[in-house]
């Protein structure tokens, strides 16, 4: 069996796998304060006893991600594989800075392009809305991100100013590009941030 995990700005997703089927999955606030003791308990209570051969890790939260890493180890005895471009074999990223890119904008972008082929267009709908596209020959050509239009969810974007924002009018949305602007508008970021892609 696999076990994969999606650590966002709020929570950790895992998923477990058998034979490529889904077999048990669920979710976890950490508030990047969870502790090795606490997601120990939790991982061992969410999966019960189980053979897990290989684990991977997407994650946006560096911290998590090393609590992650060691409760994997310790629990399951195993060294998980952290997500990163040069893992992905044909696909390429057409960024100055790679490390700019988030591991979950790119995984997504990646998945699309291996299920369904390009061009696409990806959107994830989280703490924050992202919009990323493909190109046919799988290279990650950019996107946009904004703050989620839902006030509720506002005060835990990655972005700290995302609470005092007002979303902007769905009647005029910005163009999504992959190159970096000072005439974005307020609750908008075109990606990647500080930079822009190669031409």
């Amino acid at each position: 069996m696999n076990l994969c995990f999606d650590i966002g700005n709020t929570k950790v997703g895992l998923a477990l796998f058998s034979g490529g089927k889904l077999i048990r999955q669920a979710r976890l606030e950490h508030g990047r304060t969870l502790t090795h003791e606490g997601f120990f308990s939790y991982l061992e209570k969410v999966i019960g006893v189980r053979s897990i051969k290989k684990a991977a890790i997407v994650s946006v939260v560096p911290e998590m991600t090393r609590t992650v890493s060691g409760v994997v180890r310790e629990l399951l005895g195993i060294n998980p594989l952290v997500i990163h471009s040069r893992l992905l074999p044909g696909f390429r990223l057409s960024y100055r800075r790679p490390e700019q890119l988030g591991a979950d904008r790119m995984m997504n972008g990646y998945a699309a392009w291996k299920l369904y082929g390009g061009p696409a267009v990806v959107v994830d709908i989280g703490t924050a809305v992202t919009w990323d596209a493909v190109d046919a020959k799988g290279v990650f050509r950019g996107g946009a991100r904004c703050c989620t239009p839902w006030p509720s969810a506002r005060p835990s974007c990655p972005t700290s100013s995302c609470a005092r924002r007002r979303p902007p009018s769905a009647a005029t949305p910005p163009s999504a590009s992959a190159r970096a602007s000072t005439g974005a508008r307020p609750g908008w970021w075109p990606t990647p941030p500080g930079g822009s892609p190669r031409s």
